[in-house]
């Protein structure tokens, strides 16, 4: 089955990237009923990103073999090995340039989770953070074991048909919000 990119890039210029040229999306939640959560397996090979955001707040999870990854920070591309269960963050409208340091041929497999900003303030005024003073971050990380599961249980959901019942995934995307908001991952 073929499915839409449904969590876009945008060039720095506002330019919408096409993103069936990087990667193809084997698997969606677009079809569901979730309001403030998208869930998207990737498989990609090669590819290079440069100065591009995401207009929801995005995770990246790597659920296939292991990786080296290149982030530019300050002007230089900095390595970082990604194991499988290694995650990125990537906050609303924040530029990044990345890519993938793998071998022609190998496949890259991510799971992408994208959460609404609107979304994400609520739940932070609902938590009593001052909306206007919180500042998510990017990040490059291990793993994260609570991160690791609600994401698995949205997958499932997505995999199973759950993702039809919109209670399913409202619960999971408030969790996972409420999470970016531990010491963790301010």
């Amino acid at each position: 089955m073929k499915y839409p990119h449904s969590i876009p890039l945008w060039r720095t210029n506002g330019e919408l990237l096409r993103g069936d040229a990087l990667s193809r999306v084997v698997l969606s939640s677009a079809g569901a009923r979730w309001n403030d959560v998208v869930v998207e397996q990737r498989h990609s090979s090669r590819f290079e990103l440069a100065d591009v955001m995401h207009k929801q707040h995005v995770i990246g999870i790597n659920i296939g073999p292991s990786t080296t990854w290149e982030f530019k920070k300050a002007g230089r591309f900095r390595r970082f090995f990604k194991a499988r269960g290694g995650i990125c963050f990537f906050p609303s409208h924040q530029p990044f340039s990345c890519r993938p340091n793998v071998e022609k041929g190998v496949i890259v497999n991510v799971l992408f989770l994208a959460l609404d900003p609107v979304f994400v303030s609520r739940i932070a005024e609902g938590l009593e953070f001052d909306a206007d003073r919180i500042e998510l971050i990017e990040q490059r990380r291990g793993t994260d074991s609570t991160l690791h599961h609600i994401a698995m249980a949205l997958l499932a959901g997505v995999q199973t048909g759950v993702a039809l019942d919109r209670m399913y995934g409202e619960a999971l995307s408030t969790a996972l919000a409420v999470h970016l908001f531990s010491r963790a991952w301010r």
